[in-house]
């Protein structure tokens, strides 16, 4: 009996260890895609609408940002955040001589689309009111913006 509850207490105390690798490497196969996106940046009550395309580069990904007929070339990656190790979606770019860098929250929506949501910050200067980013997988919509 002291053996199973040994096995029993191992197991509880390292599968959190066997899961964590299992997760990320499903949500790299999970976000690359097409989306539109919606939000504001930093400093900035005005909104704005595009697209993005996400694509896998192993541990990596890369992403063009679309908006008003501008392309934004950028990397991001899979980090982990705060002390509890959450999953986050991590890029950096550069708009306008302006450094931003996003960091974004990973759900998926009622149909097991990606859905990722998240706040913006210039890394140049002090940012005084965060930007915002809501990211919907894209299967259809049209708008303007969307990539070639």
């Amino acid at each position: 009996m002291k053996k199973y509850l040994l096995v029993l207490l191992m197991l509880f105390l390292y599968l959190p260890l066997f899961t964590a690798g299992e997760k990320m490497d499903f949500l790299q196969d999970f976000l690359p895609g097409e989306y539109v996106i919606i939000g504001k940046y930093p400093d900035s009550d005005t909104p704005y609408i595009g697209h993005i395309r996400v694509k896998n580069e192993g541990d990596s990904f890369s992403v063009v940002r679309r908006f008003d007929d501008r392309e934004i070339h950028c990397q991001g990656k899979l980090e982990h955040a705060t002390a509890d190790k959450i999953v986050v979606f991590r890029m950096e770019w550069q708009d306008d001589q302006k450094q931003y860098l996003g960091t974004y929250m990973i759900h998926s929506d009622l149909d097991n689309y990606p859905r990722l949501t998240g706040f913006v910050y210039r890394t140049d200067v002090r940012t005084r009111w965060v930007g915002l980013e809501a990211w919907f997988s894209d299967h259809g919509l049209k708008i303007e913006s969307k990539i070639p």
